[in-house]
């Protein structure tokens, strides 16, 4: 196999390629699997790692080629120095130390052949911002808010279609919106800042918004235009995270869903800290709670989220929770009171037209009489 490269308006000479696969063979990806397997199981077999109260100890993440990795003593340094020589031998990549950074989480005794991030400064891994305490909510939203207004701003000589508008911001403009979501519960500034964007991208090149665009949700046999409602469906994507800690599996002890509820229920003293169904009996109790006032925003946020989603937790067995249930007795139940299945999240309510009289009156009317123009 030969190649040649183009640069100043030339090829150079050919050269044979000894290694390696030419971008876009289908067989790179699986190649790339089958080496950073390896790295990451013997990481996981051979690392002490860093305890974390409800969980095994997190020893190595990671997602596509971005990886954390957990190490606590001396012996954590040199395994992790051999496990990465012998990937780096078997697959020929390197690792990027412009890229590796240390972050202390705690109490440290031992050295680390990387750069140190500085203490109380964010970091960014997979789009969120973290400092040393966990999720910096405050920047990530800022950062979101100004990477969305940067998008925005790409488009600024363009004059789509409100329709292709529309299409745009739901699946382009608001896509980093949809990912973080996830993992983030934004604040309700947030959102109405979100929304002032998207409302001057909407009816651009004219300053004057004189209709909101909460006019333009829901499908068009709806009077809608189909924009989504963006605190809606966010709050719905991160209520995937939310459901599985208020609600935990029936027997499971260890996982990160275990973890945060005891994170979760660290920052509330008035309720059982030994028990994994104490968040969901408090929230039985009384859904709108806000959480006490010392604990973290980003807690907080998550109560929010549950209480303006309007869910409830139905504890058909709540009597017997001393002894701890003997099956999948929590369920949640949506905005219309009707429990779900064990295992499942509400679903979001089916959209209801903000001129529900007009749209109804106005309906027939087009059916009827056609639309000029349109050959009925």
């Amino acid at each position: 196999m030969e190649a040649k490269v183009l640069s100043g308006g030339g090829l150079s000479n050919s050269f044979p390629i000894s290694q390696g696969l030419q971008q876009g063979d289908p067989l790179s990806p699986l190649l790339f699997n089958f080496a950073i397997n390896g790295f990451l199981v013997l990481l996981s077999w051979r690392l002490v790692g860093i305890e974390t109260p409800g969980q095994l100890p997190t020893r190595c993440l990671a997602f596509a080629d971005d990886c954390v990795v957990g190490l606590s003593c001396e012996s954590d340094v040199d395994c992790f120095g051999e496990v990465l020589a012998a990937y780096e031998l078997a697959s020929n990549a390197k690792l990027n130390q412009s890229k590796t950074v240390a972050v202390t989480v705690g109490p440290r005794d031992f050295n680390l052949p990387f750069s140190h991030h500085p203490p109380g400064m964010p970091f960014r891994h997979l789009g969120v911002h973290f400092t040393a305490s966990g999720i910096d909510l405050d920047y990530s939203e800022a950062a979101l808010l100004q990477s969305i207004a940067c998008r925005k701003a790409c488009w600024g000589g363009r004059f789509p279609s409100l329709a292709r508008r529309v299409i745009l911001t739901n699946t382009f403009l608001l896509s980093k919106l949809w990912f973080l979501a996830h993992i983030l519960p934004f604040s309700d500034l947030f959102y109405s800042r979100v929304e002032q964007l998207v409302q001057g991208w909407l009816w651009a090149p004219s300053r004057r918004h004189s209709w909101p665009i909460s006019e333009l949700f829901g499908p068009r046999s709806h009077g809608g235009m189909g924009l989504v409602n963006i605190r809606e469906v966010a709050r719905h994507i991160g209520a995937k995270w939310l459901g599985a800690v208020i609600v935990p599996a029936p027997l499971e002890e260890l996982g990160w869903a275990r973890a945060a509820c005891i994170i979760v229920t660290h920052h509330i003293p008035s309720i059982n800290q030994h028990s994994s169904f104490s968040l969901a009996q408090w929230l039985h109790v009384k859904p709108t709670r806000n959480g006490p006032h010392a604990m973290p925003k980003i807690y907080k946020e998550h109560l929010k989220a549950f209480k303006a989603l309007k869910w409830q937790v139905v504890l058909p067995g709540l009597p017997s929770l001393a002894q701890g249930p003997p099956g999948p007795l929590l369920t949640l139940a949506g905005s219309d009171s009707k429990p779900c299945p064990p295992g499942r999240r509400p679903r979001r309510p089916k959209f209801v037209s903000q001129t529900p009289r007009l749209w109804k009156e106005s309906s027939p009317l087009i059916v009827s009489r056609g639309i000029p123009g349109s050959g009925m």
